[in-house]
């Protein structure tokens, strides 16, 4: 019981955000309170994320304390306990890991995760997420790989803090692009579907979120045997949307070829109108 049902591997940029918002409001199903929680890609994490992982827990355990102070409500004693369990020093361990599915209000509710960076792990750590998990389900929300990756570029722009970038600025974005590449599909889903098996997976195209947000909420709690909920509040609101800076045609030129590969397999493995749903 202290392990996940199902797992929403990503990709990153691909709306995940707004599925985890959506499905915390499913009474019959708990997700923690912090959306990534990096645990079979945590040796891939430098030191000093890992260490801002446990300060995350920590201004939650705070956060809380200050809550059961004004209030004195139970609901916050046990969340309190909760987090409490989460700042230990064996953060990122299995035993960690499992303590994050041990809210007493995961008890008879479908548990899950959401990671986008999952999808990108190497085979190694794919196998030791569907090892562990042996029955769980696996999700995936598929993003045309352009669309993706100049989303991921405006991202990684934003964190400069500055609208005035530079083409050495520019340059420095793609060096992280290449050092790190998200969203090749190519590789990851083939690696996920040998792994995991076709049956535990559930792919998704990202324009079917602004299309028909409903039916894709529909097809997850099918695929993961949560109840239907009829009530979701804020389907059609976008979430952690990336600013709209122009990037420069050099660079866009690099990114069309680097996403060429991904979107051949997309066609391939899906057909031309799974494709045209993920823009």
């Amino acid at each position: 019981m202290s392990l996940p049902d199902f797992i929403c591997i990503g990709a990153q940029k691909a709306g995940t955000t707004w599925l985890y918002h959506m499905l915390k409001q499913n009474p019959s199903i708990w997700l923690p309170p912090v959306k990534e929680i990096h645990y079979f890609d945590s040796g891939r994490l430098l030191p000093s994320r890992k260490i801002d992982k446990k300060e995350i827990y920590i201004k939650q355990y705070k956060r809380t304390a200050n809550l059961l102070k004004r209030t004195k409500l139970d609901e916050y004693k046990i969340d309190l306990e909760y987090y409490a369990s989460l700042i230990t020093d064996d953060i990122l361990t299995q035993a960690w890991y499992r303590r994050v599915f041990e809210h007493p209000h995961r008890v008879g509710r479908v548990a899950g995760e959401i990671t986008p960076a999952y999808l990108d792990m190497n085979k190694n750590q794919v196998l030791r997420a569907t090892t562990l998990l042996s029955e769980a389900k696996f999700i995936a929300l598929i993003r045309d790989p352009l669309y993706r990756l100049a989303s991921q570029t405006r991202m990684l722009a934003k964190t400069l803090r500055t609208k005035n970038l530079t083409d050495q600025d520019w340059r420095l974005i793609l060096e992280k692009l290449e050092r790190n590449p998200r969203g090749r599909y190519q590789d990851s889903i083939a690696l996920w579907n040998k792994s995991a098996g076709e049956a535990r997976m559930l792919y998704l195209p990202f324009a079917m979120i602004k299309k028909d947000p409903k039916t894709v909420l529909a097809k997850v709690e099918s695929f993961i045997g949560a109840e239907p909920f009829d009530h979701y509040a804020a389907v059609d609101e976008r979430k952690n949307v990336s600013v709209e800076l122009e990037i420069p045609d050099w660079l866009m030129a690099k990114l069309i070829e680097q996403a060429e590969p991904a979107k051949a397999f997309i066609i391939n493995q899906f057909g031309q109108e799974f494709y045209d749903l993920t823009k």
